[in-house]
């Protein structure tokens, strides 16, 4: 590699002086062209969605959380582990995930059943450059539209992974806990910036500055924490550890801010809330997740079919996780309401607000996958 070569071209794209085109005036957020709401939401001073100094085609940024209100299995597929059939997870810290396409291809079947009849108008341009008259059904919009058809335009959302925020554990007193860790904290703090949400950013970074010592035998608890032991030194056990509790409002601050957005119920979540450290939350997400054994019965004999026993892994019930939901405008030349980024979040949210329960991963036969989805809009869930 030709090293002065490479630093003269640095030098010489550092020298270069701003043009007078769209791109230069759309400086980076945060400058002294760009208004505090503008920075606050990721817009700079001409209107255009940014995030952290970058165009973006999505105008309409929302958080949107999940609640396992059955076990959840997100397979990743067979594997010569000790689970047969385990859940998807980050390669590089071993939390818990759920795919996009996962999030994407169930909320597609919710609008393709929902929203099945209605349509939209518009002008499209065709490879040749000329105008033409373009209908599609609303769930081909926001979704993109089917395999014969997949070439004409990309869907107008997109969605990122789905991470995890709360995990509940078995807790020696109060029944379970939920715990969380400064990671978690870190990275939630980190998305809610694209998402404008102050109050949750306060809260979260809040705790996150009196979580980031915590060593391996240390938790925050809030002041009412009904998982702390009564008898003896203040202790909270969480499967088959103990951990010295520290009382500390910022627990509680942050349990109220998001019980409100997920309608748990401030005291619900404030007295089941832990912060431990990294290296114990990833331990316990690693090993206390449920693994189900299942056999699958021979219809004559009544016995296990030969090679019919196997092991399935699921987040547990009550798991709180959440991702990003982002729109642009639909992919046509005249833009009113609907078309709009803003009308395509709008029918979005509508549509999970009159159906906010939905079946998502694997085994939703016997019962596994329900989850409550609450996107976040103006600090509550609608």
């Amino acid at each position: 590699m030709d090293f002065a070569a490479e630093r003269d071209q640095r030098t010489s794209l550092q020298k270069r002086k701003p043009g007078t085109g769209e791109q230069e005036r759309c400086r980076q957020v945060g400058e002294p062209n760009s208004t505090p709401s503008a920075r606050g939401m990721g817009l700079c001073s001409c209107g255009k969605s940014q995030v952290g100094g970058i165009d973006m085609l999505y105008k309409q940024v929302r958080m949107m959380f999940m609640v396992a209100e059955t076990p959840l299995h997100p397979g990743s597929g067979a594997e010569t582990g000790l689970v047969d059939l385990p859940i998807q997870r980050e390669r590089h810290t071993g939390f818990p995930k759920i795919e996009a396409s996962s999030i994407k291809g169930c909320l597609r079947d919710l609008f393709s059943r929902t929203q099945v009849n209605q349509k939209i108008e518009g002008t499209a341009q065709d490879n040749s450059g000329q105008q033409r008259k373009a209908e599609g059904k609303l769930v081909e919009v926001l979704f993109g539209p089917n395999m014969k058809k997949a070439d004409e335009h990309a869907g107008a959302l997109v969605f990122t992974n789905a991470r995890i925020l709360l995990f509940p554990v078995r807790s020696l007193k109060g029944v379970f806990a939920w715990a969380t860790s400064p990671l978690v904290l870190q990275r939630l703090v980190r998305e809610v910036e694209l998402v404008g949400q102050q109050e949750i950013k306060n809260a979260a970074a809040n705790l996150l500055k009196i979580s980031s010592n915590l060593n391996d035998h240390q938790a925050l608890i809030a002041e009412n924490s009904i998982v702390k032991l009564q008898t003896g030194p203040a202790k909270v056990v969480l499967e088959q550890f103990a951990f010295e509790a520290k009382p500390a409002k910022q627990v509680e601050d942050f349990a109220g801010t998001i019980a409100e957005i997920l309608g748990l119920g401030n005291r619900t979540l404030a007295e089941r809330l832990v912060v431990i450290n990294d290296d114990s939350f990833g331990y316990l997400v690693r090993h206390a997740t449920d693994v189900v054994t299942r056999v699958r019965i021979n219809d004559e004999t009544g016995t296990v079919v030969s090679g019919g026993l196997w092991t399935e892994e699921y987040l547990p019930q009550e798991t709180v996780l959440w991702c990003l939901v982002m729109a642009s405008d639909a992919p046509w030349a005249d833009k009113d309401d609907l078309k709009s980024a803003a009308g395509i979040m709008s029918a979005f949210c509508n549509c999970i607000n009159n159906t906010n329960r939905v079946f998502l991963g694997g085994d939703q036969t016997v019962g596994k996958g329900l989850v409550r989805l609450c996107v976040v809009e103006d600090k509550k869930c609608r």
